[in-house]
């Protein structure tokens, strides 16, 4: 699958994305990682697209992803990087060691971000 970096109102104009994925049975386990060359016209709340299946529906199936390495992406203490249920999509956010989250935007992007990431979500 293609990991695809995608802004609310706007997509950045360089980036690629590698991903792949093993499902068995309801469970779909991914990794990838995506690099944005390009910040030109990337606008909004960051999210990774693109995901192979779409996330069970209901509030227990949202599932929290691990980060590998994070390269020239600015965010808080942490980074919290979580499939969203009955989507198809993973956001990004940051959190305080205070506990406070926010998401993770356009301006927090560089022209050489990467992201690598896994996790195991439910269809």
């Amino acid at each position: 699958w293609t990991p695809l970096m995608t802004g609310s109102s706007a997509n950045p104009a360089g980036q690629s994305g590698t991903g792949y994925y093993t499902k068995i049975g309801r469970a779909v386990s991914i990794t990838g990682i995506n690099f944005v060359s390009n910040v030109t016209s990337f606008n909004g709340n960051a999210i990774i697209t693109g995901l192979p299946f779409t996330c069970a529906s209901g509030n227990g199936y949202s599932t929290p992803c691990s980060t590998g390495e994070t390269t020239n992406i600015t965010f808080a203490d942490m980074i919290a990087v979580e499939v969203q249920n009955n989507t198809t999509t993973i956001t990004l956010r940051e959190m305080t060691n205070g506990g406070v989250g926010s998401s993770i935007t356009h301006a927090d992007f560089s022209a050489t971000s990467t992201l690598t990431f896994a996790c195991t979500y439910y269809v």
